[in-house]
């Protein structure tokens, strides 16, 4: 009987763990590429799982969370203009978790682009360019 308990204990605690896992529906890839002598294009590449989405850079107030990207502020480069989204991928539709609001997202692979330029008294360095990102995915209900 105390070997059914501990059986029953250990069993339970595999299958708790097991459904505990972390999903993460998203995988970043980060790229760049030589534009010009000193300019770069950064490349950030959302790779989504099936069934799953992310919504857009632009989002109006009172929406999901939009996509966001934060740069750290830096002497080694600037920015050039606003972080640009392909929309290759994207769909506008009505979302139903937000009251039918009007809303685009992306769907089977993401990609936003960033131009810079480095500055030349820092072209012959290596940097690291420290960026956040903030975006909210969601599982979508084929029922």
């Amino acid at each position: 009987m105390k070997l059914y308990r501990i059986l029953f204990i250990l069993f339970s605690f595999s299958f708790t763990s097991i459904n505990s896992q972390i999903l993460e529906p998203v995988e970043w890839n980060f790229d760049s590429k030589k534009i010009d002598e000193n300019k770069y294009e950064l490349i950030f590449t959302a790779d989504i799982d099936p069934n799953w989405a992310i919504y857009s850079k632009t989002v109006d107030e009172g929406g999901p969370v939009a996509t966001t990207f934060y740069f750290s502020e830096s002497s080694s480069y600037r920015l050039i203009g606003e972080i640009k989204e392909d929309s290759i991928n994207m769909v506008t539709e009505k979302e139903p978790l937000f009251f039918d609001m009007i809303v685009s997202k992306f769907y089977n692979q993401a990609v936003f682009k960033q131009k810079v330029e480095v500055i030349k008294d820092n072209a012959h360095k290596k940097y690291n360019l420290n960026r956040k990102f903030f975006f909210a995915h969601y599982l979508i209900d084929k029922t």
